[in-house]
C-alpha cells in the first residue's frame, strides 16, 4: 500500500507541474480535443470496481471493493491526431505482497473521442491491454492479452486545461498464458478518479 500511495502522490505532483506549465498564458490549446493536442493524464483513486475471475476449470470467484486506490495506479499520454480524435496508450503498475511480493504492468494502446459537453467533455477510449504479471518467489510469470473500453466525463478546473472526472471503465481478458498453460481470466468493470492536463 505505501508504495501504491507513493506512486499516486508521484502520478499527482508530476500533473501539477505539467499542468502549471500548460496553463501558462498563451501556452496552449484553449479547447480540448483539438487537433495536436497532447493530453498526460493518471488514474489511482478507486470509487467503485467490480472484478470476476474465472479459471481454466472450477468455479469463478469474485471481488468488489468500494474506495481506495485502484490496482493498477496509471500514468497516460494521448495525441489528437484530429478534431476530437486521439491516439495514445498507458502505463500501469500494480504490486502486492502476501507471501512474495507480486509486480503487474500493462501496456494499453488505445484510441479515443470526445463528445464536447458544453463547458464539460465526455471521452470515450477503447483499445487493448499487455499485461505481464511476476508472482514472486520463483514461480511462472504470466502474460495476458485483454480489450479495455472507457469512458470519461472531464470538469475543467475553473475554465482552465486541468481536468478532473469519474471514468467507467470495462476491461476483459482474452487470453491468460503462464507457462506453457491456461491462466484465469477476469472480467472487470468499474469506476474510478481521472486527473489531467492537456497543451
Amino acid at each position: 500500500m505505501k508504495k501504491l500511495t507513493a506512486v499516486a502522490l508521484t502520478l499527482a505532483g508530476s500533473l501539477v507541474a505539467t499542468a502549471a506549465i500548460a496553463d501558462a498564458p498563451g501556452a496552449g490549446p484553449a479547447k480540448f480535443g483539438t487537433a495536436n493536442s497532447i493530453v498526460i493524464s493518471a488514474n489511482a483513486l478507486n470509487i467503485l470496481s467490480y472484478a470476476s475471475t474465472k479459471p481454466d476449470s472450477g468455479d469463478s470467484s469474485t471481488d468488489m471493493k468500494l474506495g481506495g486506490f485502484t490496482d493498477l495506479a496509471g500514468i497516460g499520454a494521448d495525441w489528437f491526431v484530429a478534431e476530437n480524435i486521439s491516439i495514445g496508450g498507458g502505463l500501469q503498475y500494480h504490486t502486492s505482497k502476501v507471501k512474495d511480493t507480486a509486480t503487474e504492468i500493462s501496456f494499453l494502446p488505445r484510441l479515443g473521442y470526445v463528445m464536447d459537453m458544453g463547458p464539460n467533455a465526455l471521452w470515450l477510449q477503447a483499445g487493448l491491454a499487455y499485461t505481464s504479471s511476476d508472482p514472486g518467489g520463483g514461480a511462472d510469470k504470466s502474460s495476458k492479452m485483454g480489450v479495455q473500453v472507457a469512458g470519461s466525463y472531464l470538469y475543467f478546473i475553473g475554465g482552465s486545461r486541468v481536468f478532473i472526472g469519474p471514468q467507467a471503465y470495462l476491461s476483459l481478458d482474452l487470453s491468460n498464458k503462464t507457462g506453457d498453460n491456461n491462466g484465469p481470466k477476469t472480467t472487470a468493470l468499474g469506476v474510478q478518479g481521472l486527473l489531467g492536463t492537456y497543451f
